[in-house]
């Protein structure tokens, strides 16, 4: 509700109507009194008429920065919750990534449990040795009583090359 208050700026008494409440309007014209009088007291030649529009040039020219510096925030913030956006749809990708490796993950310590309870063993193809070709020798090409000559049995030879330093 707009109320008529008179107030005074150096010694100047005008009246207002104002919707602000009075503690408001006081502390505006506190302020703007208070610039006045600065004004007036650093330049003699100056008048209260020219005082009061410089202090509204100078007010006006806040008003213009404190204006831009606003539209800038309020760009960055547009520009913000736009990365915002992407940033929540990447983090609802990854969650969904996250929910897909965790199901496997169980799967897998699933499979790992019960293959571990049935006693199986995990084996990796391991390559096969080349086979050695048979070298054509006397001893292997002789009949299996050349065997019981030197007391030892087929099964006996694969024994033969082991050493005491290959035990």
């Amino acid at each position: 509700m707009k109320q008529k208050y008179t107030i005074t700026i150096a010694d100047m008494e005008l009246s207002v109507v104002s919707d602000a409440p009075s503690e408001e309007v006081e502390k505006v014209v506190g302020i703007l009194d208070r610039r006045v009088r600065s004004i007036l007291l650093k330049s003699q030649n100056c008048s209260k008429i020219e005082a009061a529009l410089l202090c509204a040039l100078d007010y006006c020219a806040d008003k213009v920065k404190m204006k831009e510096a606003l539209e800038g925030l309020v760009s960055d913030l547009d520009d913000e919750k736009e990365k915002r956006v992407v940033l929540e749809e990447k983090l609802a990708l990854l969650e969904k990534n996250l929910e897909k490796t965790e199901k496997e993950c169980a799967r897998l310590q699933a499979e790992n449990k019960r293959l571990m309870f049935h006693g199986e063993v995990y084996k990796q193809a391991a390559p096969e040795a080349p086979k050695a070709e048979p070298d054509a020798k006397p001893e292997d090409s002789a009949p299996a009583d050349n065997n019981s000559k030197t007391g030892r049995s087929r099964v006996g030879e694969m024994f033969d090359l082991l050493t005491f330093t290959d035990i």
